[in-house]
């Protein structure tokens, strides 16, 4: 059976429902894990995540044999930064190796040695997650969003959007066209030079 999260984190000083987040900055990965905290503290949204990963991984058999792979925590909480943020393998294992509050969530403290991912142990395990799982996991934690942001269940959904036409030089870029925008950009930028 695939571990969900290890019980002992090493040198954590604070648990994940008590970590602190500035929920004005403006970084993708932060306002996940702000989400996930607030995922996290519902006990029973929680459970019906934790029974959908359960599920899913029964499927790949008994998880105690073999090479050590990741807690379905650490599965979960990389794939949905991977599929938020529309991020590559290599992003992933950055932010995954070196983004300090990401890896608190993760269960890794300040001191602990070590304790870097692979690239390919990270494509392994985060691939282990369908589409259909995601969505699954993503209709529940939609839901969980509209109970926190006040919406009832037959409430109408208000949205806005702003848009506007800009006028700009578009044409198709044949080898003649682009070699004009280069010569006439060359010329403009050492005419500014001198």
């Amino acid at each position: 059976m695939r571990i969900f999260r290890t019980t002992q984190p090493a040198f954590q000083p604070v648990p994940f429902e008590e970590i602190k987040f500035d929920p004005t900055q403006r970084d993708g990965v932060v306002r996940i894990l702000i989400g996930l905290q607030s995922v996290y503290g519902n006990e029973s949204l929680w459970l019906q995540i934790q029974q959908l990963l359960e599920n899913h991984f029964q499927q790949f058999g008994d998880q105690g044999f073999g090479r050590p792979g990741m807690s379905a925590w650490t599965i979960l909480v990389l794939a949905l930064i991977k599929h938020s943020l529309r991020c590559n393998y290599d992003l992933l294992l950055t932010l995954a190796n070196y983004h300090k509050q990401l890896r608190f969530v993760l269960g890794h403290g300040d001191f602990e040695p070590g304790g870097e991912y692979k690239r390919t142990t990270v494509i392994q395990n985060v691939n282990l997650l369908t589409p259909e799982l995601i969505e699954e996991i993503n209709l529940l934690i939609v839901k969980h969003g509209q109970q926190v942001a006040g919406h009832q269940e037959g409430d109408q959904l208000k949205t806005r959007c702003d848009s506007f036409v800009v006028e700009t030089d578009v044409h198709y870029p044949t080898d003649l066209n682009l070699l004009y925008d280069c010569i006439r950009t060359l010329i403009r930028e050492c005419k500014n030079g001198t």
